[in-house]
C-alpha cells in the first residue's frame, strides 16, 4: 500500500522591500502587504487578514466594497482603521451587518500589536492560521495540495522572486507482518477470515505505532472505490465469514498510523492511496441436523408425519434430517389420522474445543476446526471434510486419537513422513506417526487392542485390520517396532517392509 507522509509545508517569497512614498496607491492583489498611509484600491470584494510580523496572520471577517481608495491610518492590536466614503462590512459570523469607512474592531483575534494588514480578494484563497516567513518582506505563497490518488503532492505557482521550501515530515507507522488470508472458513459463521497483522512498537515501548485497520467486500475494489470510503467503513476488528456467501471475498488493509501530540509518538494518520488487498476463499454456508426422538424411532418414515424445509418435503433417514441451513424454516406436519401429543426442539450443547477434552470423549470424533463431535456424521454436518480423527487417549487435557482410516502400506521411513504432512491441518495438535509408548497408552484406554482395532466403525470411521503397524521407535539402524493387531503382539521389522499405517494426532 502507499501512504502519504504527513507533510506542512511553507512557501515563503524573499522579495525586495518596496520603499516608496506612504501614500502611494496599491492595488488589490493576493496577499499584498500594507502599513499605515498606504491606500487601498479596489473594485472587487476583499478580505483583511492581520497579525504580527513575523507571525501568523489571523482571518478577519472584514468585507470592504469600494470604488474609491481607502486609506490605512490606524493598525494596532484592537483594530484597522479606514478612511474613505465607501461601505466597509464587518463579518464575524459570514453575515454582513453593515458599517462605513472607520476602524474594524480585532474581536480578540490579536496576538499583540498588530504591525501589517494583508487583504486578498475573493474568498478561500487564503487558509486559516497562514503562517509568515520571518522579515518584513515575507510574503506567504499559496500551496494546492492533490486529492485522491494524488493527496501527496502539492504544487504552487512560482513568484516573482525566490522563495523557500520547508517541508515537515511524519514517520509511517509500519507493519511487523502483515495480515494473511484463512481460507475456506464456513460462510455465515463468526470464524475469522484473516491473521491478523502486528505494529512496530514505538522506540522499546509496548506502544504500537498504529492500527491495522480491514474493509471486506465481496467484489474487487479499485484504488478510486476505496478512496470514496468513509473512515468510518474501516474497522480494527480482524474480519469474519459472517456476513459472507461461498465464494471469494476481498480484505483490504492498512495501518492507520497514531496521531499525538508528542513527536515520538506521532505517525502519518494513514490517508489511503490505495490498500493491499488478500483474495479469502469462503467455504459453503455449514449445515446442521435434526434429529427426531420419539416413542417410535421411526416415527416419520412410517408415514405419520411430513417434514419440510423451506417449503419443500425432506426424507427423515433413521431418525434424522440432514443438511439444514441455519435460518431455514423447518416444518414438521402430522399425517391425516395422527396428532401430536407434544413438540419439543433444543438445541444440542455446541462442541467444545478439543483442548477441553476429558476421558468421557474417548471415542468420540475431533474434527479440522478443533473441536469434539459425537461421530463423523455430527463432524461433516459442520462442514464436509469436517472429521478428521477418533480419541483413544486422554489425560488432563492432553491426549491421543488417531485417523479414521489408514493412510494404506508402505515402508517405515515413508510412514513418518506421510503421517506428519497429514492433513487437514487441527489448531492446537500435531499430526505423526505413534510411538510404542503411546499405542500402548491407547490400547489400554480402550480395554485391549481388539476393542481398539474395531472401534472406528462405531463413529462413521474404519476399522484397523488383522495385520502390522508401523510405530516410530526404532530398533537399530535397519529395523523399527511395530504392533501386530491379529494377535496383540509387538516386533521389530525391518524398515524397508510395507506395513499397515494409521497417523495419530496428538495434542
Amino acid at each position: 500500500m502507499i501512504q502519504y507522509k504527513k507533510i506542512i509545508l511553507t512557501l515563503v517569497a524573499l522579495l525586495a522591500v518596496t520603499t516608496g512614498a506612504w501614500a502611494e496607491s496599491k492595488p488589490i492583489g493576493l496577499n499584498v502587504e500594507y502599513a499605515v498611509g498606504d491606500v487601498i484600491t479596489s473594485t472587487t470584494d476583499v478580505y483583511v487578514y492581520y497579525g504580527d510580523e513575523p507571525g501568523t496572520l489571523k482571518k478577519m471577517g472584514v468585507k470592504i466594497t469600494s470604488t474609491q481608495p481607502l486609506t490605512i491610518f490606524m493598525i494596532d492590536a484592537h483594530g484597522f482603521g479606514f478612511n474613505g466614503n465607501d461601505a466597509v462590512y464587518y463579518l464575524p459570523v459570514g453575515d454582513a451587518t453593515g458599517g462605513s469607512a472607520g476602524v474594524i474592531p480585532c474581536v480578540g483575534e490579536s496576538t499583540g500589536d498588530a504591525t501589517v494588514v494583508h487583504v486578498a480578494s475573493g474568498s478561500g484563497t487564503l487558509t486559516d492560521p497562514y503562517v509568515f516567513g520571518s522579515g518584513p518582506s515575507g510574503t506567504p505563497v499559496p500551496l494546492t495540495r492533490g486529492t485522491g490518488d494524488k493527496i501527496n503532492e502539492w504544487t504552487f505557482t512560482m513568484p516573482g522572486g525566490n522563495v523557500t521550501l520547508e517541508p515537515e515530515y511524519y514517520p509511517q507507522a509500519t507493519l511487523t507482518a502483515a495480515p494473511t488470508a484463512i481460507n475456506d472458513v464456513p460462510a455465515t459463521t463468526d470464524g475469522a477470515i484473516v491473521k491478523a497483522g502486528t505494529v512496530a512498537n514505538i522506540g522499546t515501548t509496548e506502544t504500537a505505532q498504529g492500527t491495522v485497520m480491514y474493509y471486506v467486500s465481496p467484489t474487487a475494489l479499485d484504488d478510486a472505490a476505496l478512496l470514496a470510503l468513509a473512515a468510518d467503513q474501516w474497522t480494527a476488528d480482524v474480519p469474519t465469514a459472517e456476513k459472507l456467501a461461498q465464494g471469494e471475498a476481498y480484505v483490504y488493509y492498512y495501518v492507520r498510523g497514531n496521531d499525538s501530540d508528542t513527536d515520538e509518538e506521532n505517525f502519518s494518520d494513514g490517508d489511503i492511496l490505495s490498500a493491499n488487498a488478500l483474495t479469502v476463499t469462503i467455504a459453503a454456508e455449514p449445515t446442521y441436523a435434526v434429529t427426531f426422538k420419539a416413542a417410535n424411532a421411526n416415527t416419520i418414515e412410517a408415514g405419520k408425519a411430513t417434514v419440510t424445509v423451506g417449503g419443500t418435503d425432506k426424507t427423515v433417514t433413521e431418525g434424522k434430517l440432514q443438511g439444514v441451513k441455519m435460518g431455514s424454516e423447518v416444518k414438521v406436519k402430522a399425517n391425516t389420522g395422527y396428532k401430536f401429543r407434544k413438540v419439543e426442539v433444543k438445541k444440542k450443547a455446541a462442541a467444545k474445543p478439543l483442548a477441553n477434552a476429558t476421558t468421557e470423549d474417548l471415542g468420540k470424533v475431533v474434527g479440522a476446526d478443533g473441536k469434539i463431535y459425537a461421530t463423523k456424521a455430527d463432524a461433516e454436518a459442520v462442514a464436509t471434510g469436517n472429521a478428521v480423527a477418533m480419541i483413544c487417549y486422554v489425560n488432563e487435557g492432553h491426549g491421543l486419537a488417531l485417523a479414521l482410516s489408514d493412510e494404506g502400506d508402505m515402508d517405515w521411513n515413508t510412514a513418518l513422513t506421510t503421517c506428519a504432512a497429514h492433513t487437514p491441518a487441527v489448531t492446537g495438535a500435531t499430526w505423526k506417526l505413534a510411538s510404542k509408548s503411546e499405542m500402548n497408552l491407547m490400547i489400554n484406554a480402550a480395554g485391549n487392542y481388539a476393542a481398539l482395532r474395531d472401534g472406528f466403525s462405531a463413529v462413521g470411521g474404519t476399522n484397523m485390520i488383522d495385520e502390522y503397524y508401523w510405530l516410530s521407535d526404532e530398533s537399530s539402524s535397519d529395523y523399527a517396532e511395530n504392533f501386530n493387531f491379529s494377535y496383540g503382539s509387538w516386533s521389530q521389522e525391518f524398515k524397508d517392509c510395507a506395513y499397515k499405517v494409521r497417523a495419530c494426532l496428538a495434542f
